[in-house]
């Protein structure tokens, strides 16, 4: 008799290379997600460094800072970022010569762990999360 060469995989074969990428994929999902949550968030500081900007220019034009994204030039109060994953509105307790600019996450940013990021007319950054302010600015 001769024995039959058999070819292909054996179903453990197969199983075992499931569960391999499986677990490879257990471990690596966090850590994209994680990533695009950071890239993410650039998005909502370079808006806030945009509004920053355009509030000391309003500042130079009227000698006083304003609490409406609109006088800033934005269609809307608050306004998106340019991505669309922050609103950005000027907090309140602003005055005539001091402002906070907050940067609030949306959709599906909003699970950030920095939350709210924040800078203020001295450009003092800040954030409302459990991050470190390091890793969120």
């Amino acid at each position: 008799m001769n024995a039959r060469k058999s070819e292909g995989y054996t179903l453990i074969e197969l199983m075992i290379a499931v569960a391999v990428v499986g677990i490879l994929a257990g471990i690596a999902l966090p850590s994209y997600q994680s990533a695009v949550m950071k890239t993410r968030r650039s998005d909502g500081q370079a808006a806030l460094m945009k509004a920053l900007a355009q509030q000391e220019q309003y500042f130079l034009d009227n000698k006083t800072y304003t609490s409406s994204m609109t006088n800033l030039g934005y269609s809307t109060d608050p306004a998106p970022s340019g991505e669309g994953f922050y609103k950005i509105k000027v907090a309140s307790g602003s005055t005539a010569l001091t402002f906070t600019l907050e940067a609030a996450p949306q959709g599906a940013q909003a699970t950030d762990r920095c939350a709210t990021l924040t800078i203020n007319q001295l450009g003092v950054k800040g954030k409302t999360g459990a991050e470190d302010i390091k890793q969120c600015w």
